[in-house]
């Protein structure tokens, strides 16, 4: 059965609640992945170890934070640290 049209109104608001949603979930990825090493940043090298992960995992979380930079959700912190992470904007969606 074919999927019915979506009312442009109605598409704007359903695009405005997948990017909430978007943006909260790779949040929760970083917060909840990462180690916490200062008020905001994360290090994430842990979450890119294939032994602990598998590299389906390490795709996904490479174009999550990939969306999360286009977004300015976060900032990358150059360094010898590994990967870090600087959240920028934490924002629950709305329905």
């Amino acid at each position: 059965m074919p999927t019915p049209p979506i009312h442009t109104m109605r598409a704007s608001a359903l695009v405005r609640q997948a990017l909430a949603i978007a943006d909260a979930a790779v949040i929760a990825d970083i917060e909840c992945g990462g180690v916490h090493v200062a008020p905001g940043v994360y290090d994430l090298s842990a979450m890119f170890d294939p032994r602990e992960h598998a590299p389906e995992s390490i795709d996904m979380l490479r174009i999550a934070l990939s969306y999360a930079l286009q977004r300015c959700l976060v900032q990358q912190i150059p360094g010898k640290h590994g990967c870090r992470m600087r959240i920028l904007h934490r924002q629950l969606p709305r329905c």
